[in-house]
């Protein structure tokens, strides 16, 4: 191999080695960005949370799913973020359906399910007044029709435990969260993934199985 071959050479590899501190430089400039990004979203985050912790002493956690789903009908499947049933201290919030006014209020940790404090009013089968359940009659439809049928009468009562502030804060739950770029939530805590956040410690990030 003559000297210019090797000259050619040495300036090929000081160009590419040239290039590839460059890109690696962007790749290192980026990535602080990132971090920088995520330590920024990661404080508004902490902030923003604090505050409803703040609003209610008994509020100890909430639960919210966040996924890219695998199918969407055809259509692009992007990244969500899903609030509008979140968890409230380990309670579903389907809790508050099919609750009864003797539904205990606290679970065996002493959590307590916000969600039975948020319901105006329960629903209970109607007494008489020797404390029997009230019965109607009714005329069947369908495959009962012309048959008379019975029933009991249930009736409303007001939740002597309800608190509209707790009904507020769960409501201000998910716009709070959905008030946050997904981007952000994507970046703070990943895809595919259930998140719970704590009053006491550092949220806690599982993964979620979904279609």
């Amino acid at each position: 191999m003559s000297e210019t071959t090797d000259n050619r050479q040495e300036v090929i590899d000081a160009a590419v080695k040239s290039i590839e501190d460059k890109t690696q430089a962007i790749r290192d400039r980026l990535k602080e960005a990132e971090e920088k990004a995520r330590r920024e979203a990661r404080a508004v985050f902490t902030e923003v949370t604090k505050d409803l912790f703040d609003l209610e002493p008994r509020l100890q956690s909430f639960t919210w799913r966040q996924f890219t789903p695998y199918f969407n009908d055809g259509e692009e499947c992007t990244f969500g973020v899903y609030t509008d049933y979140p968890e409230i201290n380990g309670f579903d919030y389907e809790s508050k359906y099919g609750a009864w006014l003797d539904t205990p209020l606290e679970d065996g940790d002493g959590n307590v399910n916000l969600m039975l404090l948020s319901i105006k009013e329960f629903s209970r089968r109607k007494k008489d007044e020797n404390g029997n359940d009230v019965i109607e009659s009714y005329q069947g439809t369908g495959y009962y029709e012309g048959r008379t049928l019975r029933r009991a009468v249930y009736e409303e009562v007001p939740n002597p435990n309800y608190d509209p502030k707790v009904e507020a804060l769960i409501d201000a739950i998910p716009k709070l969260i959905h008030g946050l770029p997904a981007d952000s939530l994507k970046a703070l805590f990943g895809d595919h993934c259930q998140v719970t956040v704590y009053r006491d410690r550092e949220p806690e990030v599982s993964e979620y199985i979904h279609d």
